[in-house]
């Protein structure tokens, strides 16, 4: 998992990358991109039946991982590998049961957000505070969307204003008379 851009002030793109590799050696010339003869062989690694087992293992990682990133970034897995439209298909299985995840069909890209979106009100009155809900492998569509993270309001006096309100107070010398 890589931080990769700034998308919106304070919110990131996180990419995500799959390799079947021997050695730890090998997987890291491939994240760091190297151009040697260990990083190229993982092209071809992410094809047949035992690259597809490791997409489905991939997936439920990526379901543990998104909790770890902030509130309001995003994560993004592309079909990057020997074939794409196979590893597009394999993840598309997956996908079926988290309709949150937008999937761009044209660049075979997966993209989720972290409750909540960017774009929702709720950023503009609250500070948000991210929390793990409680069954976090399952969707988070519906109710589950606010069981996601916890809001503080960003005015601190605001319950200070509430307490300070004059109530009138009554003498109870005159309403006996």
């Amino acid at each position: 998992m890589k931080r990769s851009l700034e998308f919106h002030p304070g919110l990131y793109v996180w990419n995500i990358g799959f390799a079947v590799g021997k050695s730890n050696r090998q997987l890291n010339d491939w994240y760091w991109e190297k151009k040697n003869k260990r990083s190229s062989s993982l092209k071809l690694k992410l094809i047949g039946k035992s690259g597809l087992k490791f997409i489905r293992y991939g997936y439920e990682e990526v379901l543990k991982l998104r909790w770890e990133i902030a509130p309001g970034d995003l994560i993004v897995i592309d079909c990057t590998s020997a074939e794409p439209e196979k590893q597009f298909r394999a993840f598309h299985r997956w996908q079926r049961k988290h309709p949150e995840t937008f999937v761009d069909e044209k660049q075979k890209l997966f993209i989720w957000h972290r409750p909540p979106h960017y774009m929702d009100p709720v950023w503009k009155k609250y500070k948000i505070i991210g929390k793990v809900p409680k069954y976090p492998s399952q969707s988070i569509s519906r109710e589950r969307y606010l069981q996601c993270f916890d809001t503080e309001a960003l005015n601190k006096n605001y319950h200070d204003i509430m307490l300070n309100i004059n109530i009138p107070k009554f003498d109870l010398n005159s309403i006996q008379s």
